[in-house]
């Protein structure tokens, strides 16, 4: 697996198991929460991906 692929299974695989990534819904819409940790793995993924885009 690459960087980038490994950050991003690490994201995927928090917001699997993580209960305030999970939407809550209210009828048809799903309301997401804010999750720090989805945050900080979104934002390593992020700058790992760019780096290859450029490297």
């Amino acid at each position: 697996m690459t960087s980038a692929q490994k950050a991003l299974f690490a994201l995927g695989d928090h917001c699997y198991d993580c209960p305030t990534c999970k939407p809550i819904w209210q009828g048809d819409t799903a309301l997401h929460q804010p999750c720090s940790i989805a945050e900080l793995l979104y934002q390593q993924w992020r700058k790992v991906f760019k780096e290859g885009r450029t490297a």
